[in-house]
């Protein structure tokens, strides 16, 4: 599935905004002509070339950014979820040994597994529900402090 989210680096802008609208994360892996990782290429990043004077029949190694997140294989889960997280990246690419990308990590299932197991996980907890109305009967009291605190003679007022 990841693959069409590569494009190659000697591609042209015009091409790869055409193939970002096809994409359904709106990013793309620029790559070289021996498929190592060679940067990152989002809409914005098309946007702030052109806003700088660029043109779309440049090159989209000229326009990507060239120090994407990636890691590699045996990649430890919780570290990419925090990274993904702090810095709301939507999509990590998985690099070999050379640096060629292997697989494509999404933020949707990362964090949906964990919504999952969140799901099916029960807490055995006691539950105290504290509902009531304006407190109006006792206003004047009730306004600096809680009624369970009131004192009613020698007891409290909830007892």
């Amino acid at each position: 599935m990841f693959e069409s989210l590569l494009i190659d680096d000697q591609r042209k802008v015009l091409e790869a905004l055409h193939q970002l609208e096809e994409t359904r994360c709106k990013i793309l892996y620029v790559t070289t002509g021996d498929s190592r990782l060679y940067g990152s290429l989002t809409d914005g990043d098309v946007r702030r070339w052109i806003l700088g004077g660029g043109d779309l029949d440049g090159l989209v190694g000229e326009v990507c950014n060239r120090i994407p997140y990636s890691t590699t294989a045996g990649y430890n889960f919780l570290d990419v979820k925090s990274v993904m997280a702090t810095h709301k990246i939507t999509s990590v690419p998985v690099l070999d040994d050379a640096g060629r990308i292997i697989d494509v990590l999404f933020w949707d299932s990362l964090f949906q597994q964990g919504e999952e197991s969140r799901k099916r996980m029960s807490l055995n907890l006691p539950v105290v529900v504290m509902a009531g109305g304006k407190g109006t009967r006792l206003a004047p009291f009730t306004s600096v402090l809680p009624k369970p605190l009131i004192r009613s003679g020698r007891r409290r007022r909830s007892r």
